[in-house]
């Protein structure tokens, strides 16, 4: 099962995606604030993270940051209810795998999810045999 974060400081929309994603079989782990969300990325070493972009105190950007330092292969995956051109540019130049804006249709973030476990799977599997060719 692929292990995802979710990071949001709105209980409302973590227990939505709570539900959706175990629904869809995945392993879900989630933090309701940016400082909760720093702390589970080490605990958790999810193969990806669903977070918000605004939230007081520590905000999705640098949920990003600290998932890459953790792990560069990690999909991030922000999403924001006040979406602009210059905030997904921002956000896809510091290398989040997708940006999706509130609210959004179930089975699109469904398949952003899928991909981005994909991507993950995909990395692990490449360094491991690039480890053995070694």
């Amino acid at each position: 099962k692929p292990r995802v974060l979710i990071v949001d400081d709105e209980t409302a929309i973590l227990d939505t995606l709570r539900i959706l994603l175990k629904g869809d079989g995945f392993e879900v782990h989630t933090a309701a604030s940016g400082n909760q969300g720093l702390q589970a990325i080490a605990e958790v070493d999810p193969d990806f993270v669903l977070t918000d972009v605004r939230m007081p105190g520590v905000g999705g950007l640098e949920i990003l940051r600290a998932a890459h330092e953790h792990d560069p292969t990690i999909p991030v995956i922000l999403m924001t209810a006040q979406a602009s051109l210059q905030s997904a540019i921002q956000a896809v130049n510091q290398g989040a795998f997708h940006y999706i804006q509130k609210p959004f249709a179930n089975d699109e973030l469904l398949v952003i999810c899928r991909r981005a476990a994909e991507s993950r799977r995909l990395k692990k599997e490449n360094q491991a045999l690039k480890k053995e060719l070694r």
